[in-house]
């Protein structure tokens, strides 16, 4: 995932959207 947010992504954040793809 290389879109930068305005929040930044948590490594929790990260892996649930990994898991959604």
């Amino acid at each position: 995932m290389e879109v930068e947010l305005e929040v930044p992504i948590t490594m929790d954040q990260n892996k649930e959207i990994d898991e959604k793809g």
